[in-house]
């Protein structure tokens, strides 16, 4: 997917150039017009912005306050106009959602990529989008109270369609995909320290001083794995009845490095995505 329009029009801001409908970007009452006008392919990916529905830490809506957040109206909208919809819980954060996606209350730790630089991405609107650590424990702690809520609102509204986690990557400066839930920041590190004294205390810690640079590289991605899957794990479980797995989306433009060219029309900027 682009981060990248070449002009800025309303039908982009809902529906920017591929399939995804940003559903909270227009009025409730508009949804059926949007869906209905709507002719690109099948199916619909609808990402779901935690931050809307989670405004604190114990509460989520999900239309019984907020027509904007009424998933189950969207749902049977998208269902009476026959159009196939897939909806997206990100396990990464997303760069297309403020704050990555996560609640205000959650936004205090940045991601931190390896120079040290706090990361951040700008959308298809032009909006720039701070990125915030999945590696605080309250971050965790409240995905898994966000998810198991969001899964049983799903079983007691019958919604049937497939729910996948939404992994969001970008292309790095050498050219591979990174995934945007990578981090260095001290929440990081401290996270992984603790990881190591575990390790140490189990006796399945054994570095010597040449290995150590090297090998300490390797847990620490081994680290970042297991944090990542507890993530997909959570929204598995929460959400068994309709959990159909990860998919990995790369967004094009949406590199922290590509800010700058991004930034202003005075920049080069990147046309051969």
């Amino acid at each position: 997917m682009q981060l990248t329009t070449p002009e800025e029009r309303d039908y982009d801001t809902v529906f920017p150039g591929e399939n995804w409908f940003f559903f909270w970007r227009t009025s409730p009452s508009l949804w059926e017009n949007k869906l209905r006008e709507y002719q690109g392919p099948n199916p619909i990916f609808i990402p779901l912005f935690w931050g809307l529905h989670s405004e604190s830490p114990e509460q989520h809506d999900f239309g019984g306050n907020r027509p904007e957040t009424d998933i189950k109206r969207l749902y049977d909208t998208a269902k009476a106009l026959g159009k196939e919809v897939v909806f997206l819980v990100p396990v990464a954060p997303a760069p297309f959602l403020p704050n990555g996606g996560l609640p205000s209350y959650l936004a205090r730790n940045m991601v931190v990529n390896e120079q040290d630089l706090a990361s951040a991405t700008i959308d298809s609107d032009g909006r720039l989008n701070k990125l915030f650590s999945f590696f605080d424990p309250r971050v965790f702690q409240a995905f898994r109270r966000f998810t198991w809520s969001l899964g049983r609102y799903f079983t007691e509204k019958a919604i049937a369609c497939e729910v996948y986690g939404a992994d969001s990557h970008y292309l790095s400066a050498n050219g591979g995909s990174q995934s945007f839930f990578e981090d260095k920041s001290l929440i990081f590190e401290r996270g992984f320290s603790r990881y190591l004294a575990q390790l140490k205390e189990e006796g399945d810690l054994n570095l010597s001083e040449g290995e150590n640079s090297k090998a300490l590289e390797l847990l620490k991605d081994e680290y970042s794995g297991q944090i990542k899957s507890l993530y997909a794990q959570a929204a598995g479980e929460a959400l068994s009845a309709n959990w159909s797995g990860v998919l990995k989306f790369g967004f094009l433009g949406g590199a922290p490095h590509e800010i700058f060219s991004r930034s202003s029309e005075f920049w080069e900027h990147p046309s051969n995505f």
